[in-house]
């Protein structure tokens, strides 16, 4: 069997609109009933509306009683003037007791102390400085001169080395000048009052007689 053709201008599988007037109903109903709750919310006590730029209370305005004046001596602050109470004193301990000062009997100014010898260099002792023997070769080559011996000479006064500070010009006369300082006695250089070792240049003149 053949299908029936379809109406023109109408797509197949779908139904036409049709208008429900039961829908239409309920939607001017909750209009409406939208419309009334709107204009009781902006409705004032009074009857009137309120108009634009007004905003209404949200609360009804509280009511505040005044505070109290002020006591005699308060700084508005509403605390009056507090008196600190005396300090109470802490009970005396041994601990906290502060223990007496002892005066140190006056101490004895020492004694002075003698006064050192001064300190010195080693010098020649008189009586103990024999002249030294003329070279025999010298003399017969009328060798003449002086010769600066430097002398070591320790604390006993006694020399230790001798070497020759300044020639005469002369083998055998500074040789003979050595020798004969050799011999010699010294004061022994002083130094924080004790005898030291010290040294001490000594000239020894060497001349023919005439």
């Amino acid at each position: 069997m053949a299908p029936s053709p379809t109406p023109s201008g109408e797509r197949p599988g779908r139904r036409p609109f049709r208008f429900d007037r039961r829908l239409a109903l309920w939607i001017t109903l909750a209009f409406a009933a939208g419309l009334i709750l709107f204009a009781l919310a902006i409705r004032k006590s009074d009857g009137t509306f309120y108009r634009a730029g007004e905003v209404p209370p949200s609360t009804a305005e509280p009511g505040y009683a005044p505070l109290p004046a002020p006591m005699a001596g308060d700084d508005g602050s509403g605390i009056g003037t507090l008196t600190p109470p005396p300090p109470i004193a802490a009970p005396e301990t041994p601990a906290t007791r502060a223990a007496p000062v002892s005066t140190p009997a006056s101490t004895p100014a020492p004694e002075p102390r003698p006064a050192s010898v001064a300190d010195r260099k080693a010098r020649p002792l008189p009586g103990q400085t024999p002249p030294p023997d003329y070279p025999m070769r010298a003399l017969r080559d009328g060798d003449t001169g002086t010769v600066l011996v430097l002398v070591h000479i320790g604390p006993d006064g006694v020399p230790t080395a001798t070497e020759v500070a300044q020639s005469s010009g002369s083998r055998e006369l500074d040789r003979a000048a050595l020798q004969g300082v050799r011999r010699w006695r010294f004061e022994p250089a002083i130094a924080d009052g004790h005898p030291t070792v010290g040294d001490v240049v000594v000239p020894i003149d060497f001349k023919l007689s005439e």
